[in-house]
């Protein structure tokens, strides 16, 4: 990747002209136009931290959540996840992505979002998960709730991801530990509350840990 290879004011310069401009008009632009952030996240971050593009990348991640185009969105997905193992990896500063993304991860397995976007949301959180296994749980009231409401409206491969995620997040395979701490905290919600019952539980941790679609993350 050029971006990778090239010095800090042509990275810059690739970066500002692209993902980090403005707004493109078109659809087909603007798709492209995360997924080289995507690519860039997940290739060369350091790169975005060396030319202090940090925070234009995440705002420019978040600008994609909201794009009209699903494709869009779905590579938004993709690149707020790169963002995120990042920062956990030491590539980034900490604190500069994840907690600054979780709104977007939150809005992109809501129930308006298509089948496609909601499950490579849910697999970017297995995937921060699986780097750091406490990273997500400061922000846990507000990512289960949603994953919940997600989980009683939909079936088949998404309500999997969904369960899988869950038993991700809350660290099953661990104990009920997670579980138990989350269900104490005040924005917990109802409806996690209720979701989750011993039977919930006992089901998810039956779950295997291992994804098989890691070929979906790139």
């Amino acid at each position: 990747m050029f971006v990778k290879h090239c010095s800090p004011e042509e990275a810059r310069q690739v970066l500002l002209r692209g993902p980090l401009g403005p707004a493109a008009s078109s659809k087909g632009e603007r798709t492209k136009h995360a997924l080289v952030l995507a690519a860039v996240a997940r290739s060369a971050p350091e790169r975005i931290q060396e030319v202090d593009l940090t925070e234009r990348a995440v705002a420019a991640v978040v600008r994609f959540s909201r794009d009209e185009s699903h494709a869009t969105r779905h590579a938004a997905a993709r690149a707020a996840g790169h963002l995120a193992l990042a920062e956990l990896q030491g590539q980034l500063e900490q604190d500069t992505a994840l907690k600054r993304l979780i709104p977007v991860m939150v809005a992109l397995v809501g129930t308006d979002q298509s089948s496609d976007v909601q499950r490579q949301m849910l697999l970017v959180l297995r995937k921060i998960s699986a780097q750091n296994a406490d990273a997500l749980v400061p922000h846990l009231t507000y990512l289960v709730p949603p994953i919940v409401s997600l989980l009683q409206q939909t079936q088949g491969p998404t309500k999997l991801a969904g369960d899988r995620t869950l038993s991700r997040i809350l660290q099953i395979d661990q104990g009920v530990t997670v579980v138990q701490d989350f269900l104490a905290m005040p924005g917990a919600g109802p409806t996690a509350k209720s979701y989750l019952t011993e039977a919930c539980l006992r089901r998810l941790s039956r779950l295997p840990l291992s994804d098989d679609d890691d070929d979906v993350f790139q």
